[in-house]
């Protein structure tokens, strides 16, 4: 196994850019204003913008202040005498377009003032909106039906537990959604303060318990002691009926094998976490992606826990989907400190010419900016602007650029080219007449994973070249075909997995052109299994020994290739 890797990394010159400390904060809760008071206090002046009027949120939804430390009202308070902070509620972002520290928002204020502002980076923190499923479960809200949220209230307002007469009372826990371990604790918590008066009794019936969740096991212990009767049911659904004269609740025992009646005092619904209604919207304003519940940040190992596929666009709390209250202040505060650190000085020195464009062959055709996958390309009088600060150089642009006219320093297709031709032609045949094998290795997967397997002294194939690219999605279909028009016997795309692309698409953009690329193969006489699409790990040593062994008997039993053969007799 060899990696020459002749694309060794040139010095290139750093440039000086100024840029915005200014914030864009979006939410009206307490992880919002979390966000909003550490960075004031860093001296960042703060736009504390959201579609509701100051400060605001359920104290008791997201914790209390023995959770967090943070009261709400003290925050408010704080928050609004801060001279760093402006407040501009209820706004809205109706255009967002630039880069890191160069950001340039419109934002319509009060219903009819625009605003423009020149911002470094953005916090998002928004809360999500409780759904309760009233309509599921064939119920209307009343005073024997209630929310978790509002039995919340009225818990720690102590008002519920005032009266004389014992009650019981059921708590529905999931069946018309997936419960979350959030929502759980906050059900069981509240269940507990109910059954505080030792004459109430108390049913926590439930789908599925998470108690592998931090602090839950302990919880629900409590809450056995306390006299709570927790009733886990498969595959089955609790009768709800609610009319003049009461409620019933009834379930089939699955320990006893009969059905249950429980004609309670009330009935507690949890509620379901979904994203607020303007999320939609503002992720299309501001590009980024959603996850499949439509929260802010894609389910993608480095978006977690707080970045987004936007350099410069921090998210964290609520606004990516159900998470304690402890979890969204700490969150918070680390984006707080991650801003700062990329804005404090109000400069940054960036690397020059990382990309280069030749404006010569640019038909502004601008797919480079649509398939970014960072948006670290803008537009300016219809030619592509990249921003070094955004950009992580992945080299899709490059590779879906259809007049090839952007190249990527150290990652050119010339020198790739050339690396292609110098590993299969000057290299000496491999030992034993072994299959001559080339993998295209991503760099922050395949190459990291082939390098552990060569450390562990795994077996790998002795015909085997390795081609290190920044990401799967930099491999231009013509640097497939180069390897075999060269003589490689088999050729492999080797990049992350699905969930764990720092490209978030490089790896499906490289299945894609392989398939295609398949194709021709099979047209020009070639049999199309001599090339391979993989996906694997940094971890999968194991795993890399696996696909290239494979791929060596795989190649032995086609044999060599047609196109080295040829190139072998007009060597002689």
């Amino acid at each position: 196994m060899t990696d020459n890797n002749i694309t060794k990394n040139e010095e290139l010159k750093k440039v000086e850019i100024s840029i915005s400390t200014g914030v864009l904060v979006w939410g009206s809760g307490l992880i919002a204003g979390v966000a909003a008071r550490e960075l004031a206090k860093m001296g960042h002046e703060v736009f504390l913008c959201s579609p509701e009027p100051g400060i605001t949120g359920n104290a008791h939804f997201w914790g209390r202040a023995d959770d967090t430390n943070v009261d709400l009202e003290s925050l408010s308070a704080e928050v609004e005498e801060d001279a760093w902070i402006q407040i501009m509620a209820p706004a809205e972002i109706i255009e967002f377009y630039g880069s890191p520290g160069k950001f340039q928002a419109r934002l319509k204020v009060n219903g009819d003032l625009s605003l423009e502002k020149e911002i470094g980076a953005v916090i998002l923190a928004n809360e999500p909106v409780l759904r309760a499923g009233f309509e599921a479960w064939g119920v209307s809200e009343s005073e024997r039906v209630r929310t978790l949220s509002w039995v919340e209230s009225e818990l720690f307002e102590k008002s519920f537990l005032s009266g004389e007469d014992p009650l019981k009372i059921v708590f529905l826990c999931g069946f018309t959604h997936h419960s979350n371990p959030y929502s759980q604790q906050r059900a069981v918590e509240a269940a507990l303060r109910a059954a505080s008066k030792r004459t109430n009794r108390v049913f926590f019936l439930t789908e599925h318990f998470k108690v592998a969740h931090k602090g839950m096991e302990r919880l629900t212990r409590k809450a056995r002691e306390a006299g709570i009767l927790f009733v886990k049911l498969s595959g089955s659904m609790p009768g709800l009926e609610c009319d003049e004269e009461g409620v019933e609740v009834s379930y089939f025992d699955e320990t006893v094998g009969e059905e249950v009646l429980i004609k309670p005092d009330l009935v507690v619904l949890e509620e379901s976490y979904m994203p607020p209604p303007e999320t939609g919207p503002l992720s299309e304003i501001l590009e980024l992606n959603l996850d499949r519940d439509g929260f802010f940040q894609e389910e993608n190992i480095y978006n977690r826990p707080i970045f987004s596929n936007r350099v410069g666009v921090w998210i964290v709390g609520p606004a990516k989907g159900p998470i304690s209250c402890q979890e969204g202040v700490e969150e918070a505060r680390a984006a707080a400190l991650g801003v700062h650190q990329l804005l404090s000085e109000g400069k940054k020195y960036v690397p020059e010419n990382r990309i280069v464009l030749d404006s010569k062959k640019c038909t502004i055709c601008l797919t480079c900016y649509r398939l970014c996958p960072h948006r670290a390309i803008s537009y300016q009088n219809r030619r592509p602007i990249f921003s070094e600060l955004s950009c992580k150089v992945c080299g899709i642009c490059a590779a879906e650029c259809p007049m090839d006219a952007i190249q990527i320093h150290d990652f050119s297709d010339k020198r790739l080219k050339a690396q292609i031709i110098d590993d299969i032609s000057g290299a000496p045949p491999p030992v034993g007449g072994a299959p001559l094998l080339v993998a295209f290795c991503c760099r922050n997967s395949a190459l990291e994973a082939a390098n552990l397997a060569s450390l562990r002294g795994l077996t790998l194939p002795g015909g085997l070249k390795l081609i290190s690219v920044p990401c799967a999605g930099k491999i231009d279909p013509d640097y497939l075909l180069t390897a075999f028009r060269a003589g490689a016997d088999g050729v492999m795309v080797l990049g992350c997995h699905h969930e764990g692309c720092k490209s978030f698409r490089g790896s499906d953009l490289a299945k894609w052109r392989v398939e295609f690329i398949k194709g021709t193969l099979a047209e020009s006489g070639l049999d199309e299994e001599r090339l391979f699409f993989g996906s694997l790990a940094p971890c999968a040593g194991s795993e890399f020994a696996k696909i290239v062994t494979e791929m060596e008997n795989l190649i032995r039993d086609l044999g060599e290739s047609p196109v080295r053969r040829a190139l072998s007799r007009k060597s002689f």
